[in-house]
């Protein structure tokens, strides 16, 4: 972003670039947040009414909806499908002053038919890269773009994630977040 453009983007919002910074990614951290615990309202909370969420992985989700009220119903959908959804590592996530990246395995359980291609039961083991486009804290444009592998059991499922981690990565952050929520 140029230095105009910067000063533009800070004099429509409220508060310094760190401001904005902080009020992105507690967004991001409040949508994970939202996913881990399956809240559909909550998740919708944090999008603006013209949003856009798109996964163009042709051998993934392959989805593109716009616009809120397209995107409750998609959610749902999806939510209803998964269980036990945690983020297990966090390899990395930055913010600027319009845009969230975050870098993270996830696992879940197939809960019904209608969205994964596995059968209902099989534990998933995912990458996920998000990029999200932040507009006064709430997200404009979510780009998923997931890779997955079903695991035979809980066992080869916990293998995949301890597999996993190398690098530089954040253990346990959902549970770290969750913790400052009952503090704050």
């Amino acid at each position: 972003m140029t230095t105009a453009a910067k000063d533009d983007y800070s004099a429509k919002t409220e508060g310094s670039q760190e401001d904005i910074v902080a009020r992105n990614l507690a967004g991001v951290e409040d949508h994970f947040h939202a996913e881990d615990s399956g809240s559909v309202d909550q998740a919708m909370e944090l999008f603006t009414d013209d949003c856009v969420w798109e996964a163009p992985n042709p051998m993934g989700l392959h989805q593109r909806v716009e616009g809120k009220k397209a995107l409750r119903p998609f959610y749902e959908k999806l939510f209803s499908t998964m269980k036990d959804v945690i983020f297990q590592i966090c390899y990395e996530r930055f913010a600027t002053v319009d845009r969230v990246v975050d870098d993270s395995v996830c696992t879940f359980e197939v809960a019904a038919d209608g969205t994964w291609p596995y059968p209902v039961g099989t534990q998933v083991f995912m990458r996920i890269v998000h990029v999200f486009d932040m507009r006064d804290g709430k997200i404009a444009k979510e780009k998923v773009f997931e890779m997955r592998k079903p695991a035979s059991s809980h066992e080869e499922l916990t293998q995949m994630v301890e597999e996993a981690k190398v690098g530089c990565w954040m253990p346990g952050r959902m549970n770290e977040m969750a913790k400052s929520r009952v503090k704050s």
